[in-house]
């Protein structure tokens, strides 16, 4: 069930350890130089004390993001995300449709600023994974499923431009024209992960955004 409380904070899953929030395209996970109210601002707002931010999404992107309520939580998930039962999923509507209907992508990527890099010498860099499948195509742009294996900076954007799959909207990554309202069609959808050592695995997912390019895309899911 989704809960909305002031400053249009959208909580898609609350317990004694964990908050998770459908993050709109265009708010950024925690401060940035901008000075804009952060997705953690409202958390910390909404818990009346400060949160542990678990993972974060970029700012033109939309979708999951998860805040620990205690230190020892935050450590105990970081664990459970960096494990192999883990499975995050994001969606993306690109320009081009892949030459691979499905695949898996692994490259070397370094970071030179704020932008993410293909390193064309495997050992320079850290290891980025990531399997994608196409499902279907709108009049003027494709829908592909993406399942995240690590977790660098602006990986999915990076690969994905790499094979000639910009995703809409991202300019920083070679798409055609920026969207209007400066995001990119990245959704962050949803997350299988621990909450314990014995117990099963938990499933959150985030609405996509009300559009109707992401609404083409649910008629393939």
């Amino acid at each position: 069930m989704i809960n909305s409380i002031p400053d249009a904070l959208e909580i898609v899953f609350e317990n004694n350890d964990i908050i998770c929030i459908n993050k709109k395209a265009g708010v950024p996970s925690q401060a940035d130089l901008t000075g804009d109210v952060s997705v953690f601002d409202k958390v910390k707002k909404h818990l009346k004390h400060e949160p542990f931010l678990i993972n974060r999404i970029d700012r033109p992107v939309s979708g999951l993001i998860l805040f620990a309520k205690t230190r020892e939580t935050v450590r105990l998930y970081s664990k459970f995300l960096s494990d192999k039962t883990t499975t995050k999923t994001y969606y993306a509507i690109v320009e081009n449709k892949p030459a691979s209907l499905e695949n898996t992508l692994e490259n070397t990527l370094i970071k030179k600023g704020m932008k993410a890099f293909i390193s064309k010498n495997p050992k320079t860099g850290k290891k980025a994974v990531l399997s994608y499948k196409y499902i279907g195509s709108g009049d003027r742009y494709h829908y592909l499923k993406i399942k995240l294996i690590t977790g660098r900076f602006h990986q999915i954007r990076a690969q994905l431009a790499h094979i000639d799959c910009h995703i809409k909207g991202d300019v920083k990554y070679g798409a055609k024209r920026a969207n209007k309202d400066k995001s990119i069609c990245l959704h962050a959808y949803s997350i299988e992960v621990k909450t314990s050592n014995e117990k099963p695995l938990l499933t959150i997912k985030a609405d996509f955004p009300d559009n109707i390019l992401w609404r083409d895309l649910q008629r393939y899911m």
